[in-house]
């Protein structure tokens, strides 16, 4: 109900054992960049959703706040997401960047990329529009 509590569990190691580590929206929003800063790639469940009512048309989410600390351009999903979906589209997104940064450098690259993940994705056959649909690109 408090988009500022939205977070991402993060797992760290303190003493040799693994701990869960919260990173919240509000300290991302907090956070500024000594240099600007690309892409983020929230592959996790729900970075982009408001589930809050009254939040609803405010954009105030994990992936905005990721915008806020400086990042140009942000991937997240709009609701819950298959965990192997995740690693396939985060996979074939960075290898589409790859050659799509050989040929040219610019704003669009990153958009066309994520565009050409989810394609490849949707084109298989039976898939589910689940596995492909809940990512999104948020940037310039």
């Amino acid at each position: 109900m408090n988009p500022y509590e939205s977070h991402l569990l993060l797992q760290k190691e303190v003493d040799g054992k693994a701990r869960l580590d919260k990173l919240t929206m509000l300290e991302v929003s907090k956070l500024t960049a000594q240099q600007q800063l690309w892409v983020a790639f929230l592959s996790a469940c729900s970075t982009v959703q408001v589930k809050a009512n009254e939040f609803a048309d405010e954009g105030l989410h994990l992936a905005s706040a990721f915008q806020v600390a400086g990042f140009a351009h942000v991937i997240g999903a709009l609701w819950p997401a298959n965990d192997d979906a995740c690693a396939r589209i985060a996979g074939e997104f960075y290898t589409e960047l790859i050659k799509q940064n050989e040929k040219e450098v610019g704003q669009r690259v990153v958009a066309e990329a994520l565009w050409q993940a989810v394609m490849r994705i949707r084109s298989e056959p039976n898939t589910d529009f689940s596995l492909w649909a809940p990512f999104v690109h948020i940037g310039a």
